[in-house]
């Protein structure tokens, strides 16, 4: 890119960030829209000399306590993709005359230039602080040295008679030998190649061999797919380069156990008498071929939201009181309002509350309360023991989520948001992984024959199920509809509504409920008055070394759910639920 310096904070460079963020190239894929939107904007405020890869892993990607290696891959991997698409947007949508935005090869920095055709001249200088210093572009040495390695191999390659094929990307496989015959043909049997350099000495380096370490995601990668995949040592500064079959090496398990490569420096020698071996690894073109997908971490939402600590203790009483009822009904005569994070059981009751206290020793008996340690309980491995303390988790849920609006239905067995008191729409706002958003929580749907009367009431709901995994507890939220016919009483129609509706909604949609409950679940106001028993973290996210490009399904999954749903007849009534 020619006059191309870092970008400055102006207008013209905002709206084409815009026009690009905008593009059909980008405007899906958030990830990438959200590592652009930071680059600039730290590049713009001059910090893009502190950019690395651990502070973008932590503030666009919200990867805080991963290794180095997970970050690193995961960092260049999206770097990598942003450059591709920046690259295609200039060669297939950009207008002639748009700002040139690129992001340098190995830097992490958004960089602009004027448009070919105003390159001459200054961009934006009516704007720009042309006396501020500009930061100076930067190539580590170690930079330098990887590509010397690269420049080596395909020297060598061509002394050879084979063609080198680079591939470009920052992670993973850095090339291609194809084998080409000493009479000119070009055979398409390729072996891929990872070049790994230095300026130093080879670890534990004697005359006649030394020793290199693989990480267990390298072996991973390099072992998958069937094509054969070479480890080249090298040391530009000296023309030595040292070559190893990575699948051949590793055929026994204890090597690959211990993941280290002892190279003879001899024997494996990267030079003339290594072509004959070379040609026997390469695959045949009629063989067939896949290759190992390029790593790729993936982040999985879950809809598991973690418990937060609970109180130190919990308390045990006798009681005279046989059933709940019983029991609501004397506190309401000795309290207002009356809590029931409580559960009675055989005339005990077991609750968070201090039973030690007033209205508890109205109902109780003082001489039998006992205190008990709260995470001996949670971690019980008795099912009966840990069907009450289940029960006790429920109860303060129900209790949290009633001050919230939200209420609990025996007869449909989930929560669900309660009607206003004029039966108008309820719309609650909210925090998405994205930006600020609403749902409608409550809503009336009028007759189809007369818009005057209400065919009935749809209210946002969920499934609520504690469990427990590797000792820790959860609560799954599991989103869904409660329909009522007045805000109250259970619509007739109701399995039939909610299985039109569930038949609609996608996966965004899904997600996009969890989260709005795990909001809910999670925000506390500053008017909330009653006891905080339960406390709930963010919802339980899991990185994976390996995933799937949103482009390859989200692009399918249209014309599936197309095709799904002309097997169902969806009236008027249906089609409305998404409203």
């Amino acid at each position: 890119m020619s006059e191309s310096r870092p970008i400055r904070d102006t207008p013209a460079n905002r709206r084409q960030l815009a026009l690009i963020a905008k593009s059909t190239l980008l405007r899906r894929r958030q990830k990438l829209t959200a590592l652009l939107e930071y680059l600039a904007s730290e590049t713009m405020a001059g910090r893009d000399a502190q950019l690395t890869q651990r502070k973008i892993a932590t503030d666009v990607f919200g990867i805080a306590d991963a290794v180095e290696t997970q970050l690193g891959v995961t960092v260049r991997t999206a770097a990598s993709r942003l450059r591709t698409a920046l690259q295609e947007y200039y060669r297939i949508q950009a207008a002639p005359d748009e700002i040139l935005i690129a992001m340098p090869p190995r830097r992490f920095h958004i960089e602009a230039a004027p448009p070919p055709s105003k390159a001459a001249s200054p961009l934006e200088t009516d704007t720009q602080d042309l006396s501020h210093e500009l930061p100076k572009k930067q190539i580590s040495q170690n930079d330098i040295v990887g590509q010397l390695g690269i420049n080596l191999v395909e020297k060598l390659c061509l002394d050879l008679g084979f063609l080198w094929h680079p591939t470009g990307l920052e992670a993973g496989i850095d090339g291609y030998i194809e084998i080409r015959l000493e009479t000119g043909q070009v055979t398409n049997c390729i072996i891929q190649v990872q070049s790994k350099a230095t300026a130093q000495p080879f670890e534990a380096e004697t005359p006649t061999n030394f020793e290199f370490r693989c990480t267990a995601k390298d072996l991973d990668y390099w072992l998958g797919g069937n094509a054969p995949v070479i480890l080249v040592r090298s040391r530009p500064s000296t023309n030595e380069a040292y070559w190893v079959s990575i699948k051949d090496y590793f055929q026994d398990l204890t090597r690959r156990k211990i993941g280290k490569i002892t190279f003879d420096k001899t024997t494996n020698r990267f030079d003339p008498d290594a072509k004959s071996a070379l040609q026997k690894l390469a695959m045949r073109a009629d063989g067939g071929l896949y290759l190992a997908t390029q790593p790729k971490q993936e982040i999985i939402y879950s809809n598991l939201l973690r418990l937060g600590p609970l109180p130190e203790h919990y308390f045990i009483a006798r009681t005279d009181y046989r059933t709940p009822a019983e029991l609501f009904a004397r506190l309401r005569e000795l309290t207002r309002p009356v809590h029931g994070e409580w559960v009675l059981h055989s005339q005990l009751l077991t609750s968070f509350h201090d039973l030690s206290s007033r209205p508890w020793t109205e109902v109780t008996d003082p001489g039998t309360l006992e205190a008990h340690r709260t995470d001996e309980w949670a971690q019980t491995i008795d099912p009966a023991r840990q069907r009450q303390f289940v029960q006790l988790l429920n109860s303060c849920l129900k209790e949290r989520l009633f001050r919230k609006g939200v209420k609990f239905s025996r007869e449909a067995g989930h929560y669900y948001f309660r009607p206003s008191q004029d039966l108008t729409n309820i719309d609650y706002a909210y925090a998405s992984r994205e930006h600020r958003t609403s749902r409608s929580v409550f809503k009336g749907y009028p007759k189809k024959s007369d818009h005057t009367q209400m065919s009935y009431y749809r209210h946002s709901a969920f499934e609520g199920r504690f469990v427990q995994y590797a000792g820790t507890w959860f609560l799954q939220i599991t989103p869904t509809y409660h329909f009522t016919r007045d805000g109250d009483r259970l619509s007739r129609y109701a399995p039939d509504l909610l299985s039109g509706i569930k038949r609609l909604e996608n996966n965004q949609a899904v997600h996009g409920q969890v989260v709005m409950w795990a909001h809910i679940l999670t925000a506390r106001s500053l008017f909330d008055t009653g006891p905080e028993f339960l406390d709930f973290a963010a919802l339980q996210q899991f990185h994976l070394d390996a995933g799937l490009d949103d482009d390859a399904w989200i692009k399918r999954e249209d014309p599936e759910k197309y095709a799904a749903l002309q097997e169902h007849t969806i009236d008027d009534r249906q089609q409305s639920l998404l409203i």
